[in-house]
C-alpha cells in the first residue's frame, strides 16, 4: 500500500492511500446519479449559472461526493467543469456540510446517492476526513472577513 500526499487546498495537504481512492468516480457519473435521484433536475441544469436552491444543493452534493470519493480531482477542476471559481466550490463544501449537520433528510439523501453509486464503505470513511478538514479551514476565514466588514460599518 503506497501512501501519497495530495494538495487539496493551498494550505491543506492530506495523506491518502492510493488503493482506497475510487478511480471510477467521475464528475459526470456523480452528476448523472444526483440528477436521477432528484427528479426534475437535468445535468445541464447544474452547469448553468442558476442560483435556485434545488440546483445549488444538487451541485453542492456533486462537489461533496466527487471530492470525498476521488480526491485526485482538484477543487480547481471541479470549478472549471461547472464554470465556477474554486472559492465557490470551497463555499459549496462548507454549505453542504452545514446542511448535513443540521438536516437529517440531507444526510439521508447523500447516503442514498452514495448507495446508488455503489461506493465501498472503506472509501466513505477513509476520505471523509478530507472534506471535514477542508471546511474547518475555510469556515473561520469567512467568519473573520464578516467580522471585519461589520466593524468597518
Amino acid at each position: 500500500m503506497k501512501a501519497t500526499t495530495t494538495k487539496i487546498h493551498p494550505y491543506i495537504y492530506v495523506g491518502l492511500n492510493e488503493t482506497k481512492v475510487s478511480n471510477d468516480i467521475t464528475i459526470e457519473r456523480v452528476t448523472k446519479t444526483v440528477c436521477e435521484y432528484f427528479e426534475g433536475i437535468k445535468p445541464r441544469d447544474l452547469l448553468t449559472r442558476s442560483r435556485k436552491s434545488e440546483r445549488c444543493i444538487a451541485r453542492y452534493i456533486v462537489w461533496h461526493l466527487v471530492k470525498k470519493h476521488n480526491p485526485a480531482i482538484t477543487i480547481k477542476r471541479l470549478g472549471q467543469y461547472f464554470d465556477r471559481d474554486h472559492t465557490t466550490v470551497l463555499n459549496g463544501f462548507w454549505q453542504i456540510n452545514n446542511l448535513m449537520e443540521t438536516c437529517e433528510k440531507m444526510r439521508f439523501d447523500v447516503s442514498a446517492i452514495e448507495n446508488l453509486l455503489n461506493l465501498p464503505r472503506v472509501a466513505r470513511t477513509e476520505n471523509a476526513r478530507i472534506i471535514i478538514q477542508l471546511t474547518n479551514k475555510v469556515k473561520p476565514k469567512f467568519k473573520m472577513l464578516t467580522e471585519l466588514n461589520n466593524r468597518r460599518k
